[in-house]
């Protein structure tokens, strides 16, 4: 630079010049050795040692005075975009440019650790490996389940041994039914259903764990009848022999099964309507309770769309209990089989 009559602000573009402040020191310049860029910014031409190198994109680095030290980033040269098309986070573990490339890594999200190299993840993960979660389980005597692997939150405590019932994310109800269940005081103890064996139905009136040994076998029906006793194999009766079963144990030759209304009264086992009351009422009767009758104690000959009913038993069973007697309460609707009421029923 020159200036008249007074000194001059001398300029010097330290990139391409040689001294002993400048890139070039009479070696070459170190930028260029370094397949860098130089660049000495043109506001500071005056101001030395000021240049810096800077790495060559897709590099990234710059070096004030000297050479940079540069990075290469994979994820910013494609990695990210792959990672995030599936909702993950890319990582480049070594970003020097000599390090083996493709080594970038697609990491799941929403708690699972699963990543991959250069491509996306498959996130799974087994939520019952958490110490913690199996806990809630196990205190239960259940076992820990992840149906899905791939999706968090899909773990269930499901029920053991002959019990079943399973339930997402919490503590499941069990039941156990012995009618379908082998074990130990179950229809099928481990040498076929009994009931099943005999031509007859199994029931299950309560299915909860701690109800035990309380199914039944439960005969066809034979001219109508049916019966049952708890935990054995009754002998079915014939048509017409029926009598109130009066304790548990086998059942015999003419046990009837008492059935109840849905106020707990005790139904008659041998009724029936007659013509002359479904005319008077406009009813079309037929069937069990009105050609015949009701065998089982229960019928719905006049087709009510309030299922089975029955007439209500002249028994000391029903006397004094309300709802069970009198003109205005001379029938009602039966609960299924095998429910009973909450006094146990006709002793």
């Amino acid at each position: 630079g020159d200036a008249p009559k007074e000194a001059a602000a001398c300029a010097i573009d330290e990139c391409t010049e040689t001294c002993d402040h400048c890139a070039d020191r009479g070696g070459g310049s170190v930028c260029k050795a370094a397949n860098q860029t130089c660049t000495d910014p043109p506001g500071d031409r005056t101001e030395y040692r000021n240049w810096y190198c800077e790495c060559k994109a897709p590099q990234e680095g710059r070096g004030d005075a000297a050479a940079a030290v540069c990075e290469l980033d994979e994820c910013k040269t494609g990695g990210q975009a792959v990672c995030a098309a599936e909702g993950q986070k890319c990582n480049d573990p070594n970003k020097a440019p000599s390090s083996v490339p493709n080594d970038w890594t697609c990491t799941c999200a929403g708690g699972f650790n699963t990543s991959a190299r250069a491509m996306a993840a498959v996130c799974e993960e087994d939520e019952c490996a958490d110490p913690r979660t199996a806990a809630v389980c196990e205190d239960a005597d259940q076992t820990c389940v992840d149906t899905n692997y791939t999706t968090p939150g899909s773990w269930e405590c499901r029920c053991g041994g002959n019990a079943t019932g399973r339930a997402p994310g919490a503590v499941a109800e069990c039941t156990v039914d012995e009618c379908n269940a082998t074990c130990t005081g179950c229809a099928d103890s481990g040498s076929g259903n009994v009931c099943a064996a005999a031509g007859q139905t199994c029931y299950e009136p309560n299915a909860a764990v701690e109800s035990r040994e309380d199914w039944w076998c439960v005969c066809p029906r034979t001219g109508g009848m049916q019966a049952r006793m708890a935990g054995v194999v009754p002998t079915c009766p014939a048509q017409n022999e029926c009598r109130d079963a009066t304790e548990k144990g086998a059942a015999v030759e003419g046990t009837h099964v008492p059935r109840y209304s849905a106020k707990g009264c005790l139904c008659d086992n041998n009724w029936k309507l007659s013509e002359t009351y479904c005319m008077a009422h406009g009813l079309t009767c037929a069937g069990a309770g009105f050609d015949e009758p009701c065998p089982t104690g229960c019928c719905n000959p006049d087709g009510d769309a309030g299922g089975d009913w029955c007439m209500l038993a002249a028994h000391p069973y029903n006397s004094g209990k309300t709802g069970c007697g009198g003109s205005d309460d001379a029938w009602g609707y039966c609960v299924p089989l095998g429910v009973m009421p909450a006094d146990g029923g006709v002793a």
